[in-house]
């Protein structure tokens, strides 16, 4: 169904036939260059793509190299969303495993275990025209601006903390009241466990701070990126963008397997009950909070590019030479050949 929505539309597009030019394969190109010719260089330059410029006998012309260059600055704000996108996969696996050893059952009807992540969706579906239409126009009349997008992802940041410092005081809480009560019987997948007594919804509060954080820091994060990035770099940085989720997931991985170095008292063994769970939260809600301070201290110093900056200039005027060529000026400010 979604393809059929996709290719209806199809003959109402307005497609640019442009010739395009593989960015990743440049960036990857004017990389092996530079390493190359800066070993058998003689002069010495401050940036490694230096040494692949045109104008300094390289094979690229100084716009691609400036370009490429760009990218520096955004680098280091998306890295730091590795730590957030750390919280954010923590709700596939250990919110799933505190969510077994909660009450499920309410009167009569039971929980499906894995359903709070719904929460989750339901919260960006409303938050975002929520903020739209009645917190964003709350800030521009208080502060005469919006909040702009750095400020809106280190909040985003910020809540990611939030949310699985809330798990950590939920795990303790429950712990407690299994050594208090007993605990109560309950089956999940099969399994026979005893559980705490406390309702498994006493989890909505960490769903809905990552699914807030999300709205400030994800949706925001992939925006500030493709319109910071130069235009010949947008699909670099998209995918740059989507590496850090994977970063995340797998330093997520990594991070479990540190805790449970120590196989005798391992953090999060198998049996939850057995573990230290909260110890986990504690220790990823602190490493955000360091990433947060690490994302003020850079984003304090980001300048923003202007996009019309970015947008090609085509001047007004054509000057035919004498191999009959038109030339215009290109947004870097080189020549552009196009035969007539």
């Amino acid at each position: 169904m979604a393809l059929i929505i996709f290719l209806i539309p199809q003959r109402f597009y307005n497609l640019n036939h442009q010739k395009c030019t593989n960015s990743f394969a440049t960036l990857i190109s004017v990389f092996v260059e530079s390493v190359i010719r800066r070993s058998k260089a003689i002069y010495t330059y401050q940036n490694l793509f230096d040494y692949a410029r045109l104008t300094n006998g390289g094979s690229y012309e100084d716009h691609v190299i400036n370009d490429l260059q760009k990218l520096k600055r955004i680098i280091p704000i998306l890295l730091t969303f590795i730590p957030f996108f750390i919280s954010y996969v923590q709700m596939q696996n250990t919110y799933i495993l505190q969510a077994e050893r909660l009450r499920l059952k309410i009167s009569t009807f039971v929980i499906p275990v894995a359903s709070l992540s719904v929460v989750n969706a339901t919260v960006i579906i409303f938050v975002i025209p929520f903020l739209a239409l009645f917190v964003y126009p709350l800030i521009i009349k208080c502060f005469h601006k919006p909040p702009n997008p750095l400020q809106r992802i280190g909040f985003g940041l910020f809540l990611s903390a939030v949310s699985v410092f809330a798990a950590a005081f939920l795990e303790i809480a429950r712990k407690q009241d299994i050594l208090a009560t007993g605990g109560i019987p309950q089956e999940v997948f099969g399994n026979k466990y005893n559980v705490s007594s406390i309702s498994v919804l006493m989890q909505i509060p960490q769903f809905f701070f990552v699914a807030v954080g999300e709205v400030f820091a994800s949706a925001t994060g992939l925006e500030f990126a493709y319109s910071q990035a130069p235009v010949s770099q947008q699909a670099i940085i998209t995918g740059l963008y989507y590496v850090m989720f994977g970063l995340g997931s797998f330093c997520s991985l990594l991070l479990i397997m540190l805790v449970n170095i120590n196989s005798e008292k391992p953090w999060m063994p198998d049996n939850i009950d057995a573990g230290h769970y909260e110890y986990f939260f504690f220790l990823l809600g602190g490493i955000i909070l360091v990433d947060v301070v690490v994302f003020v201290f850079i984003a304090r110093s980001y300048i923003y590019v202007d996009a019309v900056d970015e947008k090609p200039m085509i001047v007004k005027y054509e000057i035919t030479n004498s191999f009959n060529h038109r030339i215009s000026i290109s947004e870097s400010g080189g020549r552009l050949f196009e035969k007539i």
